[in-house]
């Protein structure tokens, strides 16, 4: 299996950043006042980004991208929001405000790290002076933030691995990106 993918989708991002983890609702899962996961040695981290998917049997919830609550000895709750900015707001008061519901019920669900961070950008998307002028030079992955110390913006990139691939083993405007478009991100034209 390899641990990254040539297109810009989560399932292609490096494993190392977005783990994956399955699990049967029986013995895991707690519904009603606390609704929570209890996953061993699971690695996700107090207010990651993460992708719920729902196995056979019936849904623990409703299948998507939720901000994790993770307690001390590694108990989950997931929240959500009207965005995931909300939703991570929620998850750091902490209390019923946003807590998904669950259900116990089902096997092969599975939680994986989702980053909003993590970036694939392609050989045509290098060339883009825009891009270059970000930091992305060379086509791989990339982890990538931006934010403003008083009237200069500041590009943090890291890249995080490099890979040897035409542009066309991507699609155009509207990328799928790792928790969606990267067009914000990166130009594709």
């Amino acid at each position: 299996m390899a641990l990254w993918g040539l297109t810009d989708a989560l399932a292609s991002a490096p494993k190392w950043l977005t783990p994956t983890f399955t699990f049967d609702a029986a013995g895991v899962v707690t519904a009603g006042d606390t609704d929570t996961i209890e996953l061993a040695s699971h690695g996700i981290k107090d207010l990651d980004q993460v992708t719920l998917v729902n196995g056979a049997g019936g849904n623990l919830a409703t299948a998507g991208v939720y901000v994790a609550s993770v307690s001390a000895t590694g108990v989950i709750k997931l929240y959500t929001g009207a965005n995931l900015g909300v939703a991570r707001t929620n998850a750091i008061a902490s209390d019923d405000t946003g807590r998904v519901d669950l259900t116990v019920q089902g096997t092969g669900h599975s939680l994986q790290v989702t980053p909003s961070d993590v970036y694939f950008a392609d050989s045509t998307e290098c060339q883009i002076e825009a891009n270059r002028a970000k930091g992305f030079h060379v086509p791989g992955w990339y982890r990538y933030s931006t934010g403003t110390r008083g009237s200069v913006t500041r590009h943090d990139v890291e890249l995080l691995c490099a890979v040897s691939v035409g542009g066309s083993a991507v699609g155009d405007t509207g990328d799928t990106g790792v928790d969606g478009p990267d067009d914000t991100a990166l130009a594709d034209s």
